[in-house]
């Protein structure tokens, strides 16, 4: 079990699957209790693929050690999730949180979601659920093909994408080899039975924004009505805060784990431990009563400067990690020449932008990133066999080989762009804006060919999260840290890091190196499109 606390008594099919039977070195240094819940979740094809989706995507292109998978983080937030769970109930608020709300303390607050929850369910096991497959719904590349590239981002995709994987997890866990290890066929059915109820609330907590907005949720458990997710409304929320929010078991781990395979190793202030609170709070959006969410008591006696202090710096390793990884100029490269080939082999099929065929969502959510990335290499092939692309060598070839192209026009602040420049850019997310202005650039460069060219733009928000986690302040009383900074001008550099996503932005065009000939033609033409007046 994860904690020697005195909880509400719980079934023997929740019990058995809380017993620890693995432990695992999910992080040098750091080694976690899996339980049988989640091991038989882990012996999934489902879950198993995460081990073929790398965290950094295609970074691993400008920086060898950065092959890390999103399995290995998940494990990783999993083992943070429970050194938190671990915190609330030894830490300094265990006892007395001061928001002035009932109950008082981190532990009679876990206490209470678990009362909610009833003894058929865990929120030990579900926090712990749910961070072994948040990631699991994530498609191959799929933030470069998402956020960069703007496929596949149609409205409630990601719930889809989530039930779809959870539909495919409950259908082998029936075969689990850990649950089959069970002595006796009705244990392993009554403990299987009680695994898929947990997976049917964790459904719940993958929906968590739409029941607050909307107070539905359309699950595809029948057993769960309306009435029953409004009733776990406060367990669902604090484990979505815990896991997924901005500052989170998540972020702890891919501060800790992407800085590593980066080469710029961080550390994690383990005295942030004792400021972990469960708060009380009004849900948002005005309904009444009271949800449960994560957050860091600033007010232990006095005012700590400290556990503010300890809350930024893990903004600023995020912010650090876009900078120098994810929009690392070279990987920005790599990026827009996969959205080329999208692009090539929607123009000639349409199967992407349509989603059909080998790239339907059901099928890249069986996939790895080098399925897919075998899938362009082969589609692109095709197109040129058919006539739909012509010059030069495969755009693929030269990714794979890491021939990446080269920048030969940016411009790297919106100031810069001409109003015909800003229209572009507020277009840029869409592909076929992008194809239109390789098309315009081509029509003045005689000569050049059109896989020799590629436009790119990344996206203004930048992936950018509002520094939102809350702080207890005043008499204890939570409050967004952003909010916070503003009013106070505490914590203001979490204000300052937000904004700095921004300077993150360019517009970049791309030649390939045996075109660069076409260099000062091709300036030329950028700046009459994109920075004269």
């Amino acid at each position: 079990m994860i904690t020697d606390t005195p909880r509400p008594e719980k079934t023997p099919a929740v019990q058995s699957l809380l017993e620890t039977c693995a432990r695992l070195c999910v992080f040098p240094g750091h080694e976690y209790s899996l339980s049988l819940g989640e091991q038989a979740v882990l012996e999934t094809r489902p879950v198993q693929r995460m081990a073929r989706l790398r965290q950094i995507g295609l970074g691993f292109l400008v920086l060898p050690t950065a092959e890390h998978t999103r399995l290995a983080h998940s494990l990783g937030t999993a083992y943070w999730a429970s050194r938190f769970l671990e915190a609330f109930h030894t830490n300094h608020f265990a006892d007395r949180v001061g928001d002035g709300q009932p109950p008082n303390g981190n532990r009679s607050r876990l206490a209470a979601m678990d009362s909610l929850l009833g003894p058929t369910l865990s929120l030990d096991l579900l926090v712990r659920l749910f961070a072994l497959i948040h990631d699991m719904s994530l498609l191959p590349l799929g933030h470069t093909l998402q956020f960069q590239c703007g496929y596949f981002t149609g409205p409630g995709s990601g719930p889809r994408r989530a039930r779809f994987c959870l539909a495919r997890l409950r259908e082998q866990l029936r075969e689990a080899p850990a649950l089959a290890q069970l002595h006796g066929t009705s244990q392993c059915e009554q403990v299987t039975e009680c695994l898929l109820r947990h997976l049917d609330v964790v459904e719940c907590v993958f929906g968590v924004d739409a029941i607050v907005r909307s107070r539905s949720w359309g699950t595809t458990a029948p057993w769960i009505s309306p009435e029953q997710v409004a009733r776990w409304l406060p367990a669902l929320t604090f484990i979505h805060d815990l896991i997924a929010g901005t500052v989170s078991a998540d972020l702890v781990d891919f501060s800790l784990r992407d800085s590593l395979g980066a080469g710029i190793p961080r550390s994690f202030d383990a005295t942030l431990l004792d400021s972990l609170c469960v708060f009380a709070v009004p849900p948002p959006g005005g309904a009444a009563g009271l949800v449960y969410r994560f957050g860091f008591q600033a007010v232990r006696d006095t005012f700590r400067q400290d556990v503010i202090t300890g809350v930024v710096s893990l903004l600023r390793a995020r912010y650090e990690l876009a900078e120098r990884v994810f929009y690392h100029d070279d990987k920005c490269v790599a990026d827009a020449m996969l959205d080329r080939v999208l692009r090539l082999i929607d123009a000639q099929s349409g199967t992407i932008s349509r989603a059909a065929g080998p790239f339907e969502e059901p099928a890249l959510l069986q996939m790895g990133d080098d399925d897919l990335l075998a899938l362009l290499e082969r589609k692109e092939q095709e197109a040129r066999q058919e006539g739909a692309v012509t010059g030069g060598p495969a755009i693929m070839s030269d990714l794979l080989s890491r021939r990446l192209y080269g920048e030969v026009f940016r411009v790297s602040q919106l100031s810069a762009l001409s109003p015909a420049g800003c229209r572009v850019v507020d277009q840029a997310h869409q592909p076929q804006v992008r194809t239109e202005v390789e098309q315009q650039i081509h029509k003045q460069v005689a000569g050049l060919a059109a896989p020799d060219l590629i436009f790119a733009c990344r996206s203004l928000s930048m992936q950018a999260k509002a520094a939102d986690t809350l702080i207890g302040w005043d008499n204890g009383t939570p409050r967004p840290l952003c909010e916070l900074a503003q009013v106070t001008g505490y914590g203001a550099e979490a204000l300052e890091i937000t904004k700095c996503y921004a300077d993150l932005w360019s517009l970049s065009v791309y030649l390939r190196p045996q075109a660069m000939d076409f260099t000062d033609q091709v300036r030329a033409v950028c700046r009459a499109m994109f920075t004269d007046p």
